[in-house]
């Protein structure tokens, strides 16, 4: 969810959401997905009450939304996936005020490409990040057209970026996990050069899925663990 007045927000999702913005609330913008995923769905807040928009949808099943971004009533930018009979592909979609459309958006590989956050500095600048073909994916609008950034793994498993925050052209930081949520994966973009920064575990499983920064440098990232004795998820919380 991204809000960006108190009248104006958008959510996007199912039983996933994301939210950001500062209240009162006059434009917000949910996303998400209905019939189990099978179609996108769209709501926006006026300041009084939420209301469904339409939202196109690309491929057969499933077709959903996880992450979006506004920086306007009349500029957001919503990212996911859809299934193109085969894998998953990456989808973006684009809000200009009045509708809803779908941008083209690349993907890495052959395999399943999905992405979950995306941060927005100016309506055509925006950082999408996700997974592609098991290794992190991170997609870059720099104008027109979206372009894939190289970006760095840890190791030779399974790497994936569930959010992502800009505070500067030169100052992003996108957090996820690598292998089956087994360590947290932390990356810092300057200039768009990704590099790995480090980052603390506890327990058995460790990811995070959200980030938000104040400045540069000055970042929370929220997400969880399990803990090595009563194997319980618990919260976690890292900041720099």
């Amino acid at each position: 969810m991204a809000c960006v007045s108190s009248s104006f927000c958008t959510a996007v999702g199912g039983y996933q959401n994301n939210f950001t913005g500062q209240g009162p609330f006059s434009f917000c913008t949910a996303v998400g997905s209905i019939n189990n995923g099978a179609q996108t769905l769209i709501e926006t807040w006026n300041g009084t009450s939420w209301s469904i928009v339409p939202s196109p949808n690309r491929g057969t099943s499933p077709d959903f939304l996880v992450g979006v971004a506004c920086v306007s009533s009349s500029s957001c930018t919503a990212v996911g996936s859809y299934h193109n009979g085969v894998v998953s592909q990456t989808l973006i979609e684009s809000w200009d005020g009045a509708t809803w459309a779908i941008v083209s958006s690349p993907n890495r590989g052959t395999g399943d490409n999905v992405l979950y956050g995306v941060s927005c500095l100016l309506p055509k600048t925006c950082t999408a990040v996700g997974i592609g073909t098991g290794q992190t994916l991170i997609e870059l609008l720099n104008g027109s057209r979206w372009s894939i950034a190289p970006s760095p793994n840890s190791g030779t498993s399974y790497n994936w970026l569930y959010g992502v925050a800009c505070f500067s052209f030169k100052s992003c930081t996108a957090v996820g996990g690598v292998g089956n949520g087994t360590q947290t994966l932390i990356e810092s973009g300057k200039h768009n050069k990704w590099s790995i920064a480090s980052s603390p575990d506890i327990g058995n499983a460790n990811a995070l899925t959200s980030v938000a920064c104040i400045s540069s440098g000055s970042c929370t990232a929220v997400g969880y663990y399990v803990n090595s004795s009563s194997g319980v998820f618990q919260t976690l919380i890292e900041s720099e």
